[in-house]
């Protein structure tokens, strides 16, 4: 489902917000890539992100940066947890989602529907597919 700039806009469940969702283009010949966002739980209790979805790719799994004797190791991860009235920041150098497998070619500028299915419901938002750049 491809959808129009009008459409792309941040949605909350009143009580979770997902701020500043972005998917990053994939370089050839890959076929999966990274993303970044943040997850705002406004709730009183722990928020659980049990798996997101996104009809442009595969399958979507999470993904954990850290350190190991010296090596940058990259490791799947179960599920995330927002603290209550927490903040988690995905970001490629840290805890973040990866869309693997695409099923068809996306354009830069792009905006696609994400579900996060989670411990208080589903969780609807929009990703932009931008390039991709560290800062």
């Amino acid at each position: 489902m491809t959808l129009s700039p009008a459409q792309a806009v941040e949605l909350s469940a009143q009580q979770v917000d997902v701020v500043a969702p972005v998917i990053f283009m994939l370089r050839p010949p890959a076929k999966a890539t990274g993303s970044r966002m943040a997850i705002i739980n406004h709730l009183d209790k722990p928020l659980q992100i049990l798996s997101v979805s996104c009809e442009a790719f595969s399958q979507v799994m999470f993904h954990s940066v850290h350190f190991r004797q010296g090596q940058q190791v990259m490791e799947p991860v179960k599920q995330l947890q927002v603290s209550a009235h927490g903040r988690l920041v995905l970001t490629p150098n840290t805890t973040h989602l990866m869309f693997m497998a695409p099923k068809r070619a996306l354009s830069k500028g792009e905006y696609l529907q994400l579900i996060l299915h989670t411990s208080a419901g589903d969780i609807k938002t929009i990703a932009q597919i931008v390039p991709f750049h560290l800062k």
